[in-house]
This record gives structure tokens, sequence and C-alpha cells, in this order.
């Protein structure tokens, strides 16, 4: 009886504090990547720094390759901020801010699965800005480096076509949730009538 009672009390330990504390190791990741943020908003504004100090020298195209980068710079901060919240949710712990105004829209509706789409759609737009950069960059040099052109064209395509099965196989399961979600209530709502 005493064995069973330790047992109990070993695995009470386990469960709770190491394996449920274990998903603290992932918070100093988290905050690798608030640091990484820190560095590309340096980035951004040592980047518009440059555009600024050019904006002289520079004609349009590469005036306006000098705004792609900076989207482009943007569109990896907002990839990263998106794993940093939705990430530490669902993994570490809950967000609890001081003012609920403050707390971003998305993060009411956006799961992992949510996540998963976001990402590889901040992923098409930021490989549909290098491609525009690209095309920017072709504009005013004589020499076009077309094999480059081409792989990245096919990687575009690719995300393009992974977001697709991504959605495609997102909304199935939704589907396929929602339905089971209806025949269980509707077992329960049979069992409750008889």
């Amino acid at each position: 009886m005493q064995l069973r009672g330790w047992l109990r009390a070993a695995e009470h330990f386990w469960e709770n504090y190491i394996i449920f504390g274990a998903r603290w190791v992932l918070a100093p990741a988290y905050l690798i990547l608030v640091f990484a943020l820190l560095v590309l908003a340096f980035k951004t504004v040592e980047e518009f720094f440059n555009l600024i100090i050019q904006v002289r020298q520079s004609d349009e195209a590469r005036s306006t390759a000098q705004v792609l980068v900076i989207i482009d710079l943007i569109l990896v901060m907002n990839l990263v901020l998106m794993v940093l919240f939705v990430g530490y949710v669902n993994f570490v712990s809950i967000i609890d801010p001081e003012r609920e105004e403050d707390w971003p829209k998305w993060m009411g509706y956006l799961d992992y699965s949510g996540l998963k789409i976001q990402v590889i759609g901040s992923i098409i737009a930021i490989s549909a800005i290098k491609l525009l950069r690209v095309f920017v960059d072709m504009t005013e040099s004589d020499h076009v480096d077309i094999p480059r052109v081409v792989i990245m064209i096919s990687l575009h395509i690719t995300f393009v076509v992974s977001a697709l099965i991504l959605a495609i196989v997102n909304k199935l399961s939704v589907k396929r949730s929602a339905s089971h979600e209806s025949v269980e209530t509707k077992k329960e709502h049979e069992n409750a009538l008889t």
C-alpha cells in the first residue's frame, strides 16, 4: 500500500515538475527571437538611413530596390513576431497583458494550425519581394543571371503550391472535426431524450 502511494507521488512529481515544467526549456529560444527582432529592427533603420543618404545619387529603380529591402525586413519581423507570440502561448505559458487593448487582434484566433498558414503566407510574400527586387535589379543591369531567376521562380511556385496543399489539408481537418463534433452532439441529444 505504501509502495502505491510512493509511486503516485513519483508519478505526480514526474508529470507536474519534470514533463510539464520542460516547456520552460523553450523560453530561452523565445528570448533569442526577441533579440533577433531587435537586430532586424536595427537593420531596418540602417537600410532606411542608406536610402536617405543615397537619395540624390540613386535612380528610381535603385530607390525602389532599397524600399523593397525595408519591406522584406519588416515582413520577416512580422513572421518572427507571430512565431514568438503563438509559439510561446501554445507551448510555454499564457500571456496576460495588463491592458487588453494592447493584445494583437490576430492572437484571439491564430492557433498553431493557423500559424502554419500565416508562416507560409509570409514566406510567399518575402519570396515575392525578393523576386521583385531581382527584376528591379535586372532593369538596371546588362547581365541577367537566368539560372538564379529560374531557381527563385521555382522556389516561389513551390511555396505557393505548399500553401495551397496546407490550406486544403487544414480545411479538410476542420470539416472532419466539425462533423465529428456534430455526431457527438447528436448522440448526446439522443441519449438525453431516452
